[in-house]
This record gives structure tokens, C-alpha cells and sequence, in this order.
């Protein structure tokens, strides 16, 4: 026994782990709604207090993704491009003074939705926000830094061509959703030098507008920024009137040029007759929970375990075992080869998801789940392997990927199935189980912390439509979730048959 100790004289016995301590129940964030006014009516704004230091964040929030782009890059080089140049200042000018101020102007151009932001002292707030005002809604894209922006993105995607792990997410993505749909596309040399700033300059003159903006302001006195924004915001704003996402044009299940994989739903993305990338009255197959697939109760209460119904059984034992066909990204020089598996699978919004998060965890999203003890701990085929859950708006995947040598890709990919298969056919045990939720609890709580995490995890959920009563419902689905209901979850959503499989490396012959 290692004795040590205390202060107070007391022998701690250092073999044996500290006891477990309850934790304090979570203090959820307030949103505080509060809109400002300019001329032509009222901009919604949410103030989220975070930290008592004079440092605040500002975000603009655009309905201007990919999804919403004619061809493809618009929505990334529009957002990408605007601090390059506004009417009144170059890029040279812009980067002097925000940095004059100790500002920092971050941004990014995603599927759904795009975003300006900029950090700032408090009392530098009302010096910064006009330039960025002019930024957002006065860019003049010059050509010259849209040429410098295209060929540094054609230098990083020469280099991403040669990794492995590159190549195969690349493939899986294209193969699940389609090359040309926004959550399967991969950016493409000829599309780069493809866009102008006429291109850019369309996409953000109907984008880039009040329609659908939302601002959020997070940090410290964020009343007193919400003061300094309605003072500093524009008389004049434009305007715009163009798609917003709804039932009738979701993306589409194809009509034979793509793989099906999940057996439920494969969303394909068609180009309309305008050479437009969004679909046009088209509608996405949902997922029936697995509660109301199983025995009608919900698959995150204790009553009746859904595993126990026979039949239901028998089907999960014939369909166990059975491999998904891999399909090959060939890379004869490669000394590693990445294996990538993904199906489709439901969004935030569904009821089975936080369910899915927990058993996605266990499977492979953190240090102690079964691939990694497996591959790693007990084979040493890989330094890291991982699963994860991801959910966009129309659709969700679930997606397993690691890097193993040459030699022993075949082992690698049979280790993974039988990880799988086990979550199907076997309960977890209690002490697995417990371990995972201290990990997600602790973990949700991390993300809660610091004065903007907040706000971060509020734009996580709200292009669902959701609010932080979301995580509530989640923590709720994690404390009390039991194995027999992950072990339904698991026959419906990790059938190894249901997913696709991409290896990159190598060749046909291997």
C-alpha cells in the first residue's frame, strides 16, 4: 500500500482511486432576447452574459451557406473574401486596425449558414463595430486577392490529394450523399478557378441581407454592447428575398447513381434546370425512432427493453456478422491505408439522437471506448481510430475511420466489425456504461465553460431550431439510459451491412 499524508496528518492510501463526489446540477445560460432598431425595422439579437472580464464577441449570422450557392465555392470564397477589402479601407488597412484595437475578426463560410464575428475589449467595442459593419455589407472583392486566395487554396488542396485519410472521408462523403450535394462535395481545382468576383459579388448581394440574419452577442456586459451595436448599426441595410430551407426542397433519395447504405434513407442533391445546387420540391425519408420501431415505448425510458422481443431478436442474429463491401481509393505509394466506414443517420432534432451520442462514445469517441482498446491497446494496428455522430440540418452520419499499416489493413477492418457486431448481440455492462456517462457529463459540462462557450453551443442547436433545453433533454437521456435500450439503438443503427466502406491506399490487387 502507497501511504501519503494530508495536511491534516491523515494516511491517504494512493493505491485506490478517490471516491467518486456527486456533482453540482448544471446552471443552464440565460438568453436574453433583445433586438435593436435601424430604418428599415428591428434586427433580433441574443445576449448570452459570460464572464466578468470587459471582453466581448459579436457575430453575424447569415443564411448564406453552401447549400444556398449556384455553383460551387461561392459560399466559402464570399465569406472568406470580405475581409480582403471594403469601400473604405484595403486589406492592409482593415488588418492595421483591428489590430490597433486588439481585435480579432474570425469567420466562416459552412453549409447552411455563414459567419462574421470579431472579439474585442469592451471599451474598444464602439471604435471596432463600424468597420466591420462596412466589411460585412460593403465588401468590394478585389480581383487581385480573390487570385492570391484561389491559388493558396489550390496549394492546400495539391497537398491534401497526397494523405490517405484525405481521400477516403473525400469518397465516403460523395458515395453517402452524392458528389455534387453540399454535404458530399469536395472542392475540385476546376471549380476554384472557376469563380470570379461577378460570382461573388451575386452570391453576396442575395445573401448577404437582413433576411434571416441573427446577431449574437456574448461575454462580459453584453448590455452595455448591446448599446454600442444599435448605435453603430447602418441606416441602410439591404434587403433580400431568397430560398429559406424548409419541407419541399430538402435533398433527395437518388434513382440509382448512388450507394444506399443505411437501408433507410440516401440523400442524393440534383441540379435544377437554373444551374442552381439546390434541390427544387424534393423531401428527405425520415427515421422512425427506435422506440416506435421496437414496442412503441421510447428507446431512452426503462420500461420494457425492446431487445427482449423474439422476433426482433432473431432478425439481429441473422443479420450479425455480415460484412459491408469495401469500396478502394487507390494509393500504391501509401504505407498506411485509412479506413473510413459511414451510414446516414438521424439529426439533432430526432429523439433517438442523444441516445446515439452515448453509444457512438462507447463504440469509439474517447480514449477508453472499445476500438481504441481494441486496435490501439490490444493489436497496435493503429495510434488512434474513432467514431462519431454528426448531424447538418437535412441529414446526419454516423462515420468510423483510422489509419493503419499496409500489412495489417485486412485485421483492422475485421477488428472494427466485431466491434460492432458486440454492440448488437451483447449487452454493456454497468461499470462500461457508468464510465462513458462520467465522460459525456464531464465533457458537456467543459463546453459550458469559459465566456463564450455559451453562445457556441447556442448556434449548435438553433440552426435546428432548437435551444439550450436541447442539452437538458440530453443530460437527462445520458443519466438514465440503460444497456438493453443501447443494444436496440445498436441493431438498428450499427449493422455493419448498413454501412459504406472506403479504404484509401493501395491497390485492387491487395
Amino acid at each position: 500500500m502507497i501511504e501519503q499524508s494530508n495536511k491534516e496528518g491523515i494516511a491517504i492510501d494512493r493505491s485506490k482511486p478517490p471516491r467518486n463526489m456527486p456533482l453540482p446540477e448544471m446552471v443552464w445560460p440565460v438568453v436574453v432576447q433583445q433586438p435593436i432598431e435601424w430604418a428599415g425595422g428591428l434586427l433580433p439579437v441574443d445576449l448570452i452574459e459570460g464572464g466578468e472580464q470587459d471582453l466581448v464577441r459579436v457575430e453575424w449570422q447569415f443564411s448564406a451557406g453552401s447549400w444556398h450557392e449556384s455553383k460551387p465555392l461561392l459560399a466559402a470564397l464570399t465569406n472568406r473574401m470580405l475581409q480582403e477589402g471594403s469601400v473604405g479601407h484595403n486589406s492592409k488597412q482593415i488588418a492595421e486596425q483591428l489590430d490597433y484595437y486588439g481585435a480579432y475578426l474570425h469567420h466562416e463560410g459552412g453549409v447552411h449558414r455563414s459567419m462574421v464575428g470579431v472579439y474585442c475589449l469592451g471599451k474598444h467595442l464602439e471604435a471596432v463595430l463600424p468597420l466591420v459593419w462596412e466589411i460585412i455589407f460593403q465588401p468590394t472583392f478585389p480581383e487581385h486577392e480573390l487570385k492570391t486566395t484561389i491559388q493558396n487554396r489550390l496549394q492546400e488542396l495539391s497537398v491534401s490529394r497526397n494523405k490517405v485519410s484525405v481521400l477516403s472521408r473525400n469518397r465516403l462523403m460523395g458515395l453517402l450523399f452524392g458528389p455534387q450535394h453540399p454535404y458530399g462535395y469536395s472542392t475540385r481545382e476546376e471549380d476554384l478557378l472557376s469563380v470570379t468576383v461577378d460570382d461573388l459579388r451575386a452570391f453576396h448581394q442575395q445573401f448577404y441581407t437582413v433576411d434571416g440574419l441573427r446577431l449574437v452577442v456574448a461575454g462580459g456586459n453584453t448590455h452595455q454592447a448591446l448599446l454600442k451595436l444599435q448605435r453603430s448599426c447602418p441606416t441602410e441595410l439591404p434587403k433580400g428575398n431568397h430560398p429559406v430551407m424548409s419541407e419541399s426542397n430538402r435533398p433527395v433519395k437518388p434513382e440509382g447513381d448512388h450507394l444506399t447504405t443505411s437501408g433507410d434513407i440516401n440523400p442524393s442533391f440534383q441540379s435544377s434546370g437554373n444551374n442552381s445546387r439546390h434541390p427544387q420540391d424534393k423531401s428527405l425519408a425520415t427515421y422512425p425512432p427506435v422506440d416506435q420501431k421496437m414496442n412503441g415505448e421510447s428507446a431512452t425510458q426503462n420500461d420494457q427493453p425492446a431487445h427482449e422481443e423474439s422476433a426482433m431478436q432473431e432478425d439481429r442474429v441473422k443479420h450479425s456478422g455480415q460484412l459491408p463491401q469495401w469500396q478502394r481509393v487507390e494509393k500504391a505509394d501509401a504505407t498506411q491505408h485509412a479506413l473510413r466506414l459511414g451510414r446516414t443517420a438521424p439529426t439533432r432534432t430526432h429523439p433517438d439522437y442523444p441516445a446515439l451520442e452515448v453509444l457512438i462514445t462507447l463504440l469509439g469517441g474517447y480514449f477508453g471506448s472499445r476500438l481504441m482498446k481494441n486496435l490501439r491497446e490490444d493489436k497496435g494496428y493503429t495510434y488512434g481510430v474513432g467514431a462519431a455522430i454528426h448531424s447538418r440540418v437535412m441529414s446526419g452520419w454516423i462515420s468510423i475511420s483510422t489509419e493503419v499499416g499496409a500489412s495489417v489493413d485486412h485485421e483492422a477492418r475485421a477488428a472494427i466489425i466485431h466491434e460492432m457486431n458486440r454492440l448488437c448481440e451483447e449487452h454493456v455492462s454497468l461499470e462500461e456504461l457508468n464510465r462513458v456517462k462520467a465522460y459525456l457529463e464531464g465533457s458537456l459540462r467543459s463546453a459550458f465553460e469559459g465566456p463564450f462557450s455559451p453562445a457556441d453551443r447556442l448556434s449548435d442547436v438553433q440552426v435546428f431550431g432548437l435551444d439550450f433545453s436541447y442539452y437538458q433533454r440530453y443530460l437527462v437521456t445520458l443519466r438514465n439510459i440503460q444497456p438493453e435500450q443501447l443494444q436496440a439503438l445498436a441493431t438498428t443503427y450499427l449493422r455493419p451491412e448498413t454501412f459504406t466502406a472506403v479504404i484509401a491506399g493501395g491497390t485492387e490487387t491487395d
